[in-house]
């Protein structure tokens, strides 16, 4: 069991964690996980009030910055663990980007800043909305949810490019949204056989992590489509002189930017139960399943992601290059595009 206490800064929290620790852990083993790196006299003060409240309790006191699995090695997988805190952790974590990019004069430390903020309130966000959808979930519910986040996987795939194309929007969603949905119905109905059809519990899962891989290889796609099409300028505007069509001039630039998209999962699968433990299998792991179990449900989560990154970049592949041609076949110059620009 896992409870996660959130608050304002001084507001009672660990107090109450000590509380539940306590009770919680009975007869058993108990250890304080402390993950605050002091850097002034407010923090070691602070540090040493709470070693204060928890003399006599029967903590046992694991000092742990970073790399937590490391850290508990040595305890008891059973006894009853206060991390305090979450958010030390995290920013502990953080700080090694952070000062790299200030050492290097790279200009990243506020993006790094906001970047985490943002990625910890949007998962919060995510849990509690989970929670409700999966107390209260109706189809249509469901159905909203996921169209929320095909929308927002558009969105992020779109503003990755860094060749802004007008009507690219469409075409974006279109790819992510039917690769994504169709895989993600064919794995929760045809391997596990949800009931009813729309659980949440399985549905919104498997389909954030298709949506977190095809909207990725969307955008690696379609950056090198138009970059082979607009490298290729002269010898497309040659090759259409000729007679060709559209398809056929840009087909050397598609399967050049089909390639680029599915680099990176073939990356992976190559790596997988290797160089990497994916994961969904390290989770199952982590929560005590047999791993072998946990390796076969990871073989279907990397095969429904190698197909529906596939389709998606296929999908867009063939609709985007359209985009760079006029509705009579000829090859556009920069000045008759209309593009936006160059994106920021």
């Amino acid at each position: 069991m896992t409870i996660f206490l959130s608050g304002g800064a001084k507001n009672g929290k660990s107090t109450l964690a000590q509380e539940l620790a306590v009770k919680l852990s009975g007869a058993g083993k108990r250890y304080y996980v402390a993950t605050m790196i002091p850097t002034d006299e407010e923090d070691l003060a602070r540090i040493r009030r709470h070693i204060a409240d928890r003399d006599g309790l029967g903590f046992e006191t694991i000092e742990c910055s970073k790399n937590m699995l490391s850290c508990l090695d040595t305890a008891d997988r059973d006894g009853t663990f206060l991390v305090d805190s979450a958010t030390a952790l995290l920013q502990n974590a953080m700080l090694v980007a952070g000062i790299v990019s200030w050492r290097m004069g790279l200009g990243q430390s506020r993006r790094i800043v906001v970047s985490t903020v943002r990625a910890f309130l949007q998962l919060l966000a995510m849990g509690l909305l989970l929670g409700y959808l999966f107390k209260y979930q109706t189809w249509w519910l469901v159905c909203l949810v996921l169209l929320g986040m095909c929308v927002a996987a558009t969105q992020i795939a779109t503003g990755r490019t860094n060749k802004v194309v007008r009507g690219l929007w469409a075409d974006v969603f279109l790819s992510i949204t039917v690769s994504s949905m169709v895989i993600a119905f064919i794995v929760v109905e045809g391997i596990i056989h949800a009931d009813p059809w729309y659980n949440a519990m399985q549905l919104v899962p498997i389909s954030g992590m298709i949506l977190g891989n095809t909207l990725a290889a969307a955008a690696v796609a379609t950056d090198r489509l138009f970059a082979s099409m607009d490298s290729r300028a002269n010898e497309i505007y040659m090759i259409v002189s000729l007679g060709a069509t559209p398809r056929e001039a840009a087909f050397p630039s598609i399967k050049a930017a089909v390639g680029a998209g599915m680099t990176p999962l073939l990356a992976q699968l190559s790596a997988a139960g290797i160089v990497q433990i994916p994961g969904m299998m390290s989770g199952q792991i982590l929560a005590g399943a047999d791993p072998v179990i946990a390796a076969k449900y990871q073989i279907v989560v990397l095969l429904m992601i190698s197909a529906a990154t596939t389709l998606s970049v296929v999908i867009i592949c063939f609709l985007a290059y359209k985009k760079r041609f006029s509705a009579e076949g000829y090859y556009l110059s920069p000045a008759l595009r209309g593009d936006a620009g160059e994106a920021a």
